[in-house]
């Protein structure tokens, strides 16, 4: 999704999320009060680029298991690459 729409999607303290595939990623984006958070490449498991955001949807994906810059842990690595895209989605 266009990050402009995303974005204006989660004004008013709202938070959007978008989920895509095509052959070669899994992405997740996720919007909070009219800003674009973090981009999560699902396949690698961490956020591109890498966020500081400390928003409490960040702070779940985090908490989930994906990762700032390396590989993902816990429940996110123990997933494969479409469970992961759900979990990610489940957790903002």
């Amino acid at each position: 999704m266009d990050p402009g729409t995303l974005a204006a999607l989660s004004t008013d303290g709202r938070v959007a999320v978008s989920a895509f595939q095509d052959p070669n990623q899994i992405m997740v984006d996720v919007a909070a009060d009219g800003v674009v958070l973090c981009e999560l490449d699902v396949i690698a498991g961490y956020f591109t680029p890498p966020t500081s955001s400390e928003h409490s949807a960040v702070r779940a994906l985090l908490a989930a298991g994906f990762s700032r810059d390396d590989e993902p842990t816990g429940q996110a690595a123990a997933l494969g690459f479409a469970e992961r895209a759900v979990l990610a989605l489940r957790a903002v």
